[in-house]
């Protein structure tokens, strides 16, 4: 049993040590961001009501009351903010960097890093669904975004992602006024 457990944590570790990595969020940022001239990280705790509320947006459940904004923007001006998120896809996590413009729009979503097998890993096509989409009803599988077959798992939690990452932006911008 001892052999069992060992060779299981061996063949975890091996499998999580192949996660790739295909792009780092400097990287993106840039890429996203071409003309930005300044990125501000910005730590944000929300209060249980705070969290309540982002829950309800989302129609989603939300596990965490923290978060990390980046405001983008050039010469003073604001462009965009960006939020990373880590999450499981079947047994292991990928890490979704979501960029959102000043009109509350999905202006990009990428996959920065993806420990699954790579062929559940989604398109740049089907991640395209995501641009310009707004906290709606129609941000769902049962509205614009499709699931791939053979990636089901993936589409259904990138689309959570994007509605929770909405959701708390929401808050975010209600604490701001």
């Amino acid at each position: 049993m001892l052999a069992r457990k060992s060779i299981f944590v061996l063949t975890l570790l091996i499998t999580q040590a192949e996660a790739r990595v295909y792009r780092t969020f400097p990287e993106a940022i840039q890429s996203v961001f071409p003309q930005a001239d300044n990125l501000k990280r910005r730590s944000v705790y929300l209060t249980p009501e705070q969290l309540k509320r982002a829950v309800q947006y989302a129609n989603e459940p939300i596990d965490t009351a923290f978060l990390v904004v980046y405001e983008i923007t050039k010469a003073g001006k604001l462009i965009g903010y960006a939020y990373l998120d880590t999450h499981r896809v079947r047994t292991l996590n990928e890490t979704v960097l979501i960029c959102i413009d000043e009109k509350e729009r999905i202006l990009h979503i990428e996959q920065l890093s993806f420990a699954e097998p790579q062929e559940y890993m989604a398109s740049d096509a089907f991640l395209s669904l995501f641009h310009g989409q707004t906290l709606s009803p129609a941000l769902s599988l049962k509205g614009n975004i499709p699931t791939i077959t053979g990636s089901t798992l993936t589409c259904s939690v990138l689309t959570s992602s994007a509605r929770c990452v909405l959701a708390l932006h929401k808050i975010v911008l209600e604490q701001k006024r």
